[in-house]
């Protein structure tokens, strides 16, 4: 399993894209996406991701600039599987809008 950092209470969690085990969000709107499938053992340490997870414990948000968070909801926008998730996240013809971003105090509603 992958180890990941949670964009919304910053704890480690096992699966970038499954539910938090401790605040129960599960990554919906492409911002979310985009940034769960970045914040994990495949492009950082352990010891960097537990850095990211105590910032954004402390109210930070994760650790990407505006231009860089636009990369990468259109690199998961490329993704295959990305609309497969995203039926199963929202039922069929689910279409998550682009929320807030991750970190932010804003709630993301649909």
């Amino acid at each position: 399993m992958t180890s990941s950092v949670c964009f919304k209470c910053g704890a480690i969690k096992f699966g970038a894209l499954i539910e938090c085990t401790q605040c129960g969000t599960v990554p919906k709107a492409l911002d979310e996406l985009a940034v769960s499938l970045v914040l994990n053992d495949h492009f950082f340490d352990f010891a960097t991701l537990e850095r990211m997870g105590n910032a954004i414990q402390s109210g930070q948000a994760p650790p990407f600039g505006s231009a860089q968070l636009q990369q990468l909801i259109e690199q998961a926008r490329k993704l295959p599987n990305l609309a497969k998730f995203q039926s199963t996240v929202h039922g069929p013809g689910g279409n998550p809008s682009e929320g807030t971003a991750p970190g932010g105090d804003q709630e993301h509603q649909e």
